[in-house]
């Protein structure tokens, strides 16, 4: 079967490894425009295959170039541009696309980081067809792997890209077999959108449980979930890798984000919006003091941002 693959970052490296395994034939490889994959170009390049890079896919030049190579399928793995019907149409068995989401619950960006924010306990990676939507189309194949409170953004990123490519070969194979069965997915399914600089930052008003899949889900190789420490009338930014939570802690009211204990082990123990965390790996930016101490606040403290904010002004 011969094929048009629109690929970047790890998650297609070793999908193009496969694919090539299977025997499948790639005719093209169409990079991210604004990233061209250096070790997809060396891939190509080892191969014979021919690769490119273009500002837009829906465009009558390209769409000429694709009709003209006669591929039956188009494969898509952490490609970034939506498809519109002209080219969807260029491909007589469809585009696909590999999504590391339980579709339709997973729709969109940062899906993996989203999963784990919200709590849940298994992760899924679906192959569709693509439509003129945001990863709405026809399911083909979906796999799941169960998510357990060891589980951090690195360890199920690793499940992902190796579970990514099984299913999307698999797909493969059944699309050219003639053996696919594709489900419509409902219209009640959740879209996210991609995570930013600033959404890092802990609001310690929420539960222990919130904060802990918080920082599980954004941690290395992430940006890391982040805070504030004040010392002395200035603040010093805190990068937080990993929290532990405690079930069976007894809820009470406190100042949220102040450093209440300790453990055994010396670490901190921080009060949250109904019990505490224990603050297991954690750095400080930018300071000499390289560990929290108990009565220490983290987070911004809006009185004194307010005095600092009135202190600015009459200086001004």
């Amino acid at each position: 079967m011969k094929i048009i693959y629109f690929a970047d970052g790890p998650w297609a490296h070793q999908a193009f490894d496969r694919i090539l395994d299977e025997e499948f034939e790639i005719l093209l490889m169409v990079l991210r425009y604004e990233t061209r994959d250096e070790v997809l170009q060396n891939k190509a390049k080892e191969q014979g295959i021919d690769f490119t890079w273009v500002e837009d896919v829906n465009g009558e030049e390209f769409i000429a170039k694709v009709k003209s190579l006669k591929a039956e399928i188009g494969v898509s793995m952490s490609f970034n541009q939506i498809f519109k019907q002209e080219i969807l149409s260029v491909f007589p068995k469809g585009l696909i696309n590999c999504h590391a989401g339980k579709l339709p619950l997973y729709r969109g960006r940062n899906v993996l980081n989203w999963a784990l924010i919200n709590g849940e306990n298994e992760i899924g990676v679906t192959c569709h067809f693509v439509d003129e939507g945001i990863d709405s189309g026809d399911i083909i194949l979906q796999k799941t792997f169960p998510v357990t409170r060891d589980d951090n953004y690195r360890t199920i990123l690793d499940k992902a890209y190796n579970m990514c490519p099984d299913v999307l070969t698999e797909s493969m194979l059944m699309i050219r077999d003639n053996e696919v069965q594709a489900e419509p997915q409902q219209d009640a399914g959740t879209y996210y959108i991609s995570r930013k600089e600033g959404d890092e930052f802990i609001d310690w008003k929420w539960s222990s449980e919130k904060i802990f899949n918080f920082t599980r889900a954004i941690t290395t190789p992430g940006p890391c979930a982040r805070t504030w420490i004040e010392y002395q009338n200035e603040y010093h930014l805190v990068l937080i890798r990993e929290v532990k939570s405690f079930q069976n802690a007894i809820e009470y009211q406190c100042i949220n984000g102040a450093v209440v204990g300790k453990s055994e082990s010396g670490n901190p123990l921080v009060k949250t919006g109904d019990t505490y965390v224990e603050i297991t790996d954690y750095e400080i930016i930018h300071h000499e003091k390289k560990r929290m101490a108990i009565g220490n606040r983290l987070g911004i403290n809006p009185n004194l941002m307010m005095i600092l904010s009135n202190k600015s002004s009459k200086m001004l």
